[in-house]
């Protein structure tokens, strides 16, 4: 029995289209891509290899831009509205957390990232754990306090329970690692540890979260083991139940051939 409903998967698939046609639509633009333009403005390309050759991985490589973030963000809320009261992406919400609180966090964050030379030297050898981390920020009294805006990528409600989740890549950067611990802790920080808070990988090009090997997120969270960690098909699942990702392949595949014909006119159309 289908999981998403027919007007789940009909948003799905329109958002989807969305980003088909407004693609095709911006490559047949003269002035976007032309021949003419490309020998132009890369004339030791044009001059290496024809301009016709590269017409077909310049639109693979823009189309995978395109299925970035923001698509995977967008999808998971229309998965997100069929389950939850509300769902909503970049949710930015502001109340007050106690200074020393994001003292200690960002302290947590300095000590994770620190060169191992450096760990050894200052006697510091802080992993991620996630539990015993928030449970560090949560033991700090303190009556300064002062204002924390916090933007989710994702954030969901059912009756009284709110979920926020940090969505990424398999392979977030650095900085974009860091700012992913840094808001989840924030989160609880400011409610007490009554906010549901997750880091949402979309894809896992690793095959499974025992093999999953990131440098920067290895780093910052435990990602084989920690229940903060939601990863692939995990991810999907999570925002209904069991069996969402698999619908969601479907999906995404019976887009791709309906629209195969148009992306194949339009490659010939250069041959």
């Amino acid at each position: 029995m289908p999981i998403l409903d027919s007007d789940s998967k009909e948003d799905i698939f329109k958002y989807l289209a969305s980003l088909f046609e407004g693609k095709l639509q911006k490559f047949k633009d003269p002035k976007s891509w032309s021949e003419d333009k490309f020998r132009k403005e890369s004339p030791l390309l044009a001059s290496l290899i024809e301009p016709k050759e590269w017409i077909i991985p310049t639109f693979l490589h823009s189309f995978r831009t395109t299925l970035g973030q923001n698509c995977y963000e967008n999808i998971a809320r229309i998965i997100a509205l069929q389950f939850y009261d509300e769902a909503e992406n970049q949710k930015t919400i502001e109340l007050e957390i106690k200074s020393k609180q994001l003292h200690k966090i960002n302290q947590i964050l300095d000590e994770l990232f620190m060169p191992t030379r450096l760990k050894k030297d200052s006697g510091t050898a802080r992993k991620p754990n996630w539990e015993k981390e928030v449970s560090e920020v949560l033991a700090i009294r303190d009556e300064e306090t002062e204002l924390a805006n916090i933007n989710s990528d994702l954030y969901m409600r059912k009756g009284r329970k709110e979920y926020f989740i940090e969505i990424k890549s398999a392979k977030p950067n650095k900085n974009e690692s860091k700012v992913v611990k840094y808001n989840l802790l924030r989160l609880k920080a400011v409610s007490n540890g009554a906010f549901n808070t997750f880091f949402g990988i979309y894809d896992n090009p690793y095959g499974s979260r025992e093999n999953y090997n990131h440098r920067y997120t290895m780093k910052i969270f435990d990602m084989r083991n920690s229940s903060a960690v939601i990863i692939g098909k995990e991810f999907w699942d999570f925002l209904g139940k069991e069996g969402i990702y698999e619908e969601l392949l479907q999906i995404f595949q019976e887009t791709g051939k309906f629209y195969l014909n148009q992306v194949d006119e339009f490659i010939k159309s250069f041959g």
